[in-house]
């Protein structure tokens, strides 16, 4: 009995992450009442990849690249699958 209640909630927690991701907004700001910063410019590309561009002064002359690749089974056509 004990091992069935584990198996039943480690499925219901599965199921609770991997459904979560495809219930988010585009982006979190899009869900709230809170205002962006003006300064800053978010866009998607022809491709699905989405950008935001933040003026950084300092240190002076330089540019900062963050990456974050929301990639898996979920962001996948079925053609896809496996690859």
């Amino acid at each position: 009995m004990n091992l069935l209640r584990t198996f039943s909630l480690a499925a219901l927690s599965l199921l609770a992450v991997s459904t979560s991701h495809a219930l988010a907004p585009a982006w979190p700001q899009e869900g709230s009442d809170l205002k962006t910063d003006p300064t800053t410019v978010y866009g998607r590309l022809d491709n699905g990849m989405r950008y935001v561009i933040r003026r950084n002064g300092t240190p002076a002359g330089t540019a900062l690249v963050r990456m974050e690749v929301a990639a898996g089974s979920l962001d996948e056509s079925d053609a896809e699958r496996g690859f």
